[in-house]
Parts: C-alpha cells; structure tokens; sequence
C-alpha cells in the first residue's frame, strides 16, 4: 500500500491507496484546518473534455467514478502565485492525471472534483 504526501506552505496533499486528501490552513491559527476529498474524476467530467456530457439524473453511469479503485501514485502541490489557491495533482496507476484547484480563504467544501483529467 503506497502512503504519499507533499507540502506546499501550511498546505498538505495526502493519498493512502486510492484516496487522496488535501489539508487545507485556515487563516493564522496554526491548528485550524479543513480536509478536502480530492474525488477521482467521474464519467461525466471526462466527457466534458469533449463537450458531450449530458446532466441527467436518470442515467445511473453520468455520475460513476471512473478511478475509485485506482491506486495513486504521485501527488503534488502548489501555491498559485497571489497564494490564493492550492493547485494540486494526482497521478493514477492507470496513467491518468487529474489537477484541482482549492481557493483558499473561501468557504471550503469537504470535496473537490478535477478540472481537468489527462
């Protein structure tokens, strides 16, 4: 089982087997911080790529996670340049790479989905 991390300032990204975390500082109190599930890309987001993803509730496959059984192999982590985001990658043993980006400062949410999956 592969356990990674990778530090970016007060900011972690964190993957054990096929999940994968970033830590997130909250302001300048050193111990408040959020989890924010980095979700594997969905069927739906890589349609997208080529315009053709359809939102419909009806259709059981739209919104199936391709890699959830997928093991990590990599992670890494960057600040923007004004440090307002975490740009954050994580590569797959199927040789996909997906990249997030968390605005920090915002209201968090305890998910991420990629913007973009290669």
């Amino acid at each position: 089982m592969r356990q990674l991390l990778h530090c970016s300032g007060p900011h972690s990204i964190v993957a054990l087997h096929n999940e994968t975390f970033a830590v997130v500082s909250e302001g300048n109190d050193d111990n408040a911080a959020v989890a924010v599930e980095l979700l594997p890309p969905t069927e739906c987001s890589i349609d997208d790529r080529q315009g053709d993803c359809v939102e419909n509730e009806d259709d059981s496959k739209s919104g199936a996670l391709v890699g959830a059984k997928i093991p990590v192999q990599a992670v890494a982590s960057m600040l923007s340049p004004d440090g307002s985001n975490l740009l954050c990658a994580v590569s797959r043993s199927d040789k996909s790479l997906s990249l997030y980006c968390i605005s920090i400062g915002a209201e968090l949410k305890h998910f991420s989905l990629p913007f973009a999956v290669y």
